[in-house]
């Protein structure tokens, strides 16, 4: 009895979920979910799905304004760098916070500052502020990605 000595076995991986032509296997979800649970334990597998499908239609977008190529020419290939600076020129580069709303924002909440005056806090209540609107637009924009993408999971719950 002779057995083929050119086998060829190949392993199939699962494909729990896509964005346009890029698959997200169960591996890859796997691992996501035990560093991610690691930070934060009361994290769920559709979480982390949900954050690397984000991920994935912000790098894409960074992609097509060639954030990734600059990103590689600087030899930081990090993708959070990457997602990062589309952020901070597709969302952020457009908020601006008033003195008035930073006025309103340290007159009502006078209490946590402990007496300092509103000089000495003004550029931590703006970068606050900031921030909070960035999230408000980025859920937003990343809202707008999956309407206008095809992306699914492919895995039931």
């Amino acid at each position: 009895m002779s057995f083929p000595t050119n086998s060829c076995s190949t392993v199939i991986e699962s494909i729990v979920a896509f964005v346009e032509d890029e698959a997200i296997t169960l591996t890859e979800l796997d691992d996501a979910y035990k560093k991610m649970s690691i930070i934060s334990p009361e994290i769920s597998k559709e979480e982390v799905m949900n954050i690397i499908i984000n991920r994935l239609l912000l790098l894409k977008e960074a992609s097509k304004m060639k954030l990734d190529s600059f990103a590689i020419n600087k030899n930081t290939k990090d993708i959070s760098s990457i997602i990062d600076e589309y952020v901070d020129i597709k969302i952020k580069s457009l908020i601006f916070v008033r003195d008035e709303e930073v006025q309103q924002f340290y007159d009502k909440n006078k209490e946590q500052f402990k007496g300092d005056v509103l000089t000495n806090v003004k550029d931590k209540i703006e970068a606050y502020l900031i921030e909070k609107e960035t999230n408000k637009r980025l859920k937003e924009h990343l809202e707008l990605l999956r309407s206008n993408t095809n992306w699914g999971i492919t895995i039931k719950k």
